[in-house]
């Protein structure tokens, strides 16, 4: 395995790598040539040239965001990223006004957790040197949720949340999707006024605020 390729697989975390399918443990040495009776697999001869190129183009980018100094960076700003979304999490159970638009509901503040999430991805995807950066350091987020509490991370993963909110970016508001629209539907109040224009300052609040840190993080 080239060098930078493999400086690539180490900036992401392992449980991602499992999760999509990116690491596969013993099965990825059998495809380096070890040996193993139970289930052998054979490599192609020669890995096609786009392969070829399309690889190179990572490694070359990666190399080039390491040498700048934004991998480490990224990392960092992936663990304050997490910081912030625990203590969001905390401070929500405790804001009067938060429960009041929730009605104190668990599943909606569940919803609320979604949400932070989605925020931080876009905010990442939008304020972020390269797709790189953004993708490394909303990695180390996401490593950081699974270790301080697998079911929320699950959540986050299997959740129809992340594909619905995407759809409101993608038609720009158009069909009656909004942002806060899909949060009140999320929480079964879909025909809650008070409830819809809560999700909606909440994630532009939060968008705000994950912008602000990427925007203060010194990337190169």
């Amino acid at each position: 395995m080239p060098i930078d390729l493999l400086l690539l697989l180490l900036a992401l975390p392992l449980p991602l790598l499992c999760r999509f399918g990116w690491w596969k443990g013993p099965r990825l040495l059998l495809a380096q040539g070890m040996e193993d009776d139970s289930d052998m697999k054979i490599a192609p001869a020669r890995p096609s040239a786009r392969h070829a190129d399309d690889s190179d183009r990572v490694a070359n980018r990666m190399e080039s965001e390491l040498e700048k100094g934004n991998i480490v960076k990224a990392r960092l700003l992936g663990i304050s990223l997490a910081e912030l979304f625990f203590a969001q999490a905390i401070a929500a159970t405790r804001d009067a006004g938060v429960l009041q638009a929730l009605q104190g509901d668990g599943r909606s503040l569940d919803q609320l957790d979604l949400l932070h999430a989605y925020a931080t991805k876009i905010g990442l995807e939008a304020s972020s040197p390269s797709p790189l950066v953004a993708d490394t350091a909303f990695n180390v987020f996401m490593e950081e949720v699974r270790a301080r509490d697998a079911a929320l991370y699950n959540r986050i993963c299997e959740s129809e949340a992340f594909s619905l909110y995407l759809l409101c970016i993608r038609t720009a508001g158009r069909a009656g999707y909004t942002i806060g629209g899909v949060f009140a539907r999320l929480c079964d109040r879909e025909e809650d006024a008070a409830l819809t224009a809560f999700g909606e300052a909440e994630y532009r609040r939060y968008l705000t605020a994950v912008e602000a840190m990427v925007d203060g993080t010194a990337f190169a």
